[in-house]
């Protein structure tokens, strides 16, 4: 029996901090979404926390965020430091049943600007899917960027992946989350990593007004994994 509110949220946090391995504070705002990530469908849990800045307005049903914008996203609290690893970030993604704007950014940096992260950007005119890989170089620019363009209708899902093999990085685009096209192919050059700078948010890119990701991310089958194990997400 919890004998006053204080007690109370301190016994939540024990209790979710006690679940995800974690051992930080946890605000009051982050509660609800960090309930939400323990124990969903079969008892899995986040290998990684993940919170909302300021993300009153950010909605997270049955693991699915939706509503991103500037300041509302998923945001990785540890920095992705694969090294020379392999690495694979897997998304899915379901279109807006309206597409406004052009730059749809499933995933990039957050904490200083737009060149520290691997990202991936979703955008569309109209009915056509613009995708762009970009691999960064910590300073003013990405050191190589990929395209790929085809047509894509509102409302529709869809999986993809974002590797790096040990030689090349690949983005791959699945309309049933079974079968993988290859639609991007970058050559190897080095990835800048940073631990205080490099770490990742999904939804959007450097809490930007213009980038952010119209649609909703499944986070049930969204993950990053590193040498083929899990590093944050269900994988």
């Amino acid at each position: 029996m919890y004998e006053t509110v204080d007690s109370l949220f301190t016994g939540i946090c024990d209790a979710i901090r006690g679940k995800d391995g974690t051992t930080g504070l946890i605000s009051h705002q982050d509660i609800p979404d960090r309930i939400a990530a323990i124990g969903v469908g079969g008892g899995e849990s986040f290998t990684s926390p993940f919170y909302t800045y300021s993300g009153s307005g950010l909605k997270l049903e049955n693991m699915v965020a939706s509503n991103f914008s500037a300041y509302n996203a998923v945001f990785l609290s540890e920095a992705f430091l694969p090294g020379d690893s392999a690495w694979e970030i897997g998304v899915k993604f379901t279109w807006p049943e309206t597409i406004s704007k052009y730059a749809n950014v499933l995933f990039g940096s957050h904490v200083r600007g737009f060149y520290d992260c691997p990202t991936l950007e979703i955008g569309s005119n109209r009915n056509l899917m613009r995708v762009v890989a970009a691999v960064p170089d910590g300073t003013s620019a990405w050191n190589h960027i990929g395209e790929y363009a085809a047509e894509t209708t509102p409302g529709v899902t869809y999986w993809t992946r974002f590797k790096f093999d040990g030689e090349k990085y690949v983005v791959s685009l699945s309309a049933d989350g079974q079968t993988f096209e290859d639609i991007i192919q970058i050559d190897h050059g080095v990835m800048y990593q940073n631990a205080t700078y490099s770490k990742l948010q999904f939804g959007g890119i450097n809490r930007s007004s213009n980038h952010y990701f119209e649609g909703s991310i499944d986070l049930r089958e969204t993950y990053i994994r590193i040498d083929g194990q899990v590093w944050w997400g269900r994988g």
